[in-house]
């Protein structure tokens, strides 16, 4: 078991492993999204306390 954690093979494995991008592009990805997700609520609470306050002045004149 001891010969597995020896040798080039297990070298190449580290080295292809730390060249591998598809992490970084999960979380590049991961952290557009969250941006988005973050302007998107905050538009929406904006804009809902000015819609709510803008139907009500529309309700009272009725």
């Amino acid at each position: 078991m001891h010969d597995l954690c020896e040798g080039p093979a297990v070298k190449n494995i580290i080295k292809n492993y730390l060249r591998e991008e598809n992490g970084a592009t999960a979380i590049e990805y991961g952290l557009i999204i969250a941006g988005i997700s973050i302007a998107i609520l905050a538009t929406v609470l904006l804009i809902g306390d000015w819609g709510v306050d803008t139907f009500e002045t529309i309700q009272s004149y009725f």
